[in-house]
């Protein structure tokens, strides 16, 4: 048991949190680290990195080492909340935004053969029939994930995306059962 005066986890504010991840240089660290092959070397990641002042460049990437960035013996690394982060904002979970209404989908509702549509909303896409206002499918998609496809396109971006999500569920569980 700990003390009250000994926490085992502190917590930084949202102001403090988004205040690291809110400035560019420490975007383009992250999603360099990201999209790196292992570990940087200091020069290597300020170079990938475009930074021209070293120590400017050094002060940005301490203030997210630690949580964010992982120093290791060979430079640095992403560590697993800079990932989430670099992932939500390339993906659009926190910068993009649906802009479209709802489109037409090939097919007919299994229920009442009525015309299904595509509606998008604000965290996803539904396949919803027009006549009897089922719902076939109501997943959380961000809105990323549609940049360069036509709203036309939802239903295979829909699929493609649930393939995805139930793949990524299956591995994890199956890593989770040879833990055991």
């Amino acid at each position: 048991m700990t003390r009250d005066d000994d926490p085992i986890v502190t917590r930084r504010s949202p102001d403090e949190a988004f205040g690291l991840l809110g400035n560019e240089t420490r975007f383009r660290i992250l999603r360099v680290l990201n999209d790196a092959d292992g570990s940087l070397q200091f020069s290597e990641l300020r170079s990938r990195v475009g930074a021209d002042d070293p120590g400017g460049f050094n002060y940005h990437l301490g203030k997210l080492t630690g949580q964010f960035v992982r120093e290791t013996d060979d430079g640095y690394a992403i560590a697993s909340p800079g990932e989430r982060i670099v992932g939500a904002v390339l993906s659009g979970w926190l910068t993009a935004e649906f802009g479209a209404g709802s489109v037409p989908v090939d097919g007919a509702c299994i229920h009442c053969g009525g015309r299904l549509e595509a509606v998008f909303r604000d965290h996803g896409i539904t396949i919803d029939c027009t006549d009897c206002e089922w719902a076939f499918t109501d997943p959380e998609i961000p809105a990323g994930v549609m940049e360069g496809f036509d709203a036309t396109d939802a239903p295979t971006v829909v699929a493609r995306w649930l393939r995805m999500t139930a793949t990524r569920r299956t591995s994890v569980s199956a890593r989770t059962a040879m833990a055991s």
